[in-house]
Order: C-alpha cells, then sequence, then structure tokens
C-alpha cells in the first residue's frame, strides 16, 4: 500500500511502512498528546522528503532521472540509468541530502532563539522536532557507515584513490565505525540505537558481499 505522486517532475512514492516507522519513533519520546503527533509526523515526512530531493535535484543536475521512495527506514533516491557516477559526482549527491536537512535545521535553531517560546508550547515542540530530525538526523547520515550518505562519501572518496576497489574499502571503514559505535549504545544503554547498527551492518555486509563478487 502506497501513496504516489510527482514533485519538481520527480516520481515520488510513500510506502505505508514509512508512516509507521514515524509513528513508532513518535511513541519513544511522546510529547504534545495528537497535535504533538500531528506535527512530528510532518516534520518527519518534510526532513526525509527534503533530504531525498537534495539528493535528486544534484542527481538531475548531473543528467540522471531520479525517482524517490519514502521507505521504512527513511528514504531512497534512486536512477532509472544504470551506469554509475564518476566518483566526483557521486560524492556531490551524496552530501547535497545531508547538507539540505542542516541547512533547514540551522535555520529553525536560529527562528526559535529568535522567537523566545515558552517552554513546553506547542510551537517550541514544533521546532525542537524541526531541529532533531533535520540538523540532527543530517548530522548523523555523515557517520562513515554503509549505506548512510557519509558511508558513500568515504566509498567516493576511496575511488579517488582506487577506482575499482574504493566501495569495497568503504565497507571495511563501515564496519570499523560500527563496531566503535555498537560499544558507545551499549555503554550508555541506547538499545534503539544498537538494533540500528545491526541492520546497518548487515546493509554493509551485503554490499561487502556485492563488492567481493564484482572483483
Amino acid at each position: 500500500m502506497s501513496v504516489a505522486f510527482s514533485l519538481f517532475r520527480i516520481p515520488i512514492r510513500i510506502h505505508l511502512w514509512f508512516w509507521l516507522m514515524a509513528l513508532w519513533l513518535w511513541t519513544l519520546s511522546s510529547e504534545q498528546g495528537w497535535a504533538g503527533l500531528l506535527i512530528w509526523v510532518a516534520v518527519v515526512f518534510q526532513g526525509i522528503l527534503m533530504h531525498e530531493l537534495g539528493h535528486a535535484l544534484v542527481g538531475r543536475a548531473f543528467g540522471r532521472q531520479p525517482r524517490i521512495e519514502l521507505i521504512a527506514l527513511g528514504g531512497l533516491t534512486w536512477w532509472e540509468q544504470r551506469e554509475p557516477l564518476s566518483p566526483g559526482r557521486s560524492l556531490g549527491v551524496s552530501i547535497a541530502g545531508p547538507a539540505v536537512g542542516i541547512v533547514v535545521g540551522l535555520i529553525a535553531l536560529v527562528v526559535r532563539d529568535l522567537l523566545a517560546l515558552p517552554e513546553g508550547s506547542v510551537a517550541q515542540y514544533a521546532f525542537a522536532s524541526l531541529i532533531y530530525v533535520n540538523l540532527g538526523w543530517g548530522l548523523l547520515n555523515l557517520l562513515p557507515v554503509l549505506p548512510l550518505d557519509g558511508g558513500n562519501i568515504v566509498a567516493s572518496l576511496m575511488e579517488f584513490l582506487s577506482p575499482s576497489r574504493g566501495r569495497l574499502l568503504a565497507c571495511y571503514v563501515s564496519f570499523a565505525a560500527i563496531g566503535a559505535l555498537l560499544v558507545v549504545t551499549v555503554f550508555f544503554e541506547q538499545y534503539p540505537a544498537t538494533i540500528l547498527l545491526f541492520l546497518l551492518g548487515f546493509s554493509t555486509y551485503q554490499a561487502l558481499r556485492i563488492e567481493r563478487q564484482r572483483l
């Protein structure tokens, strides 16, 4: 079950699991009742869609035909063309997504401080959500872990050094980062983050298998 539409001539599809994921995240730290739920879902939708539009619009500037899907763990931008981008262009596409979120989050941070909103108000919660989703997730996405944008950025940089083995080297970097982050999340008892890291570790393992078969 999904909803499809176009924005800036880019086909976009939103799957049911995307909304369920947003609802589950809200239950982890629910605030402001039903108003808070509506704000949270709207902000998550805005944050992930704008992130993917950043990737898509830069990719289209490089001659690609993008499609966007919002899925259970976030979003995915993919291209009609099969041939890979050059390392430099791939680097630009990877940076564009989190850059959009970071800029939006910083603007929200400045506006919130200028408005001096009442503590505990719905408006303050809305701005806090905007900052958390856009700025927080944007920075999180820069971790050098596949398939996050930070992992793809590392892969592009590695491809400058070794065109044929760049993504393979990025897989090893990703495993090292996941191992270090697992220790941190377990130590601080951040178990939802621990589960997410295991999922990212599985994705990295899949990427590693693909690269080994290709080589």
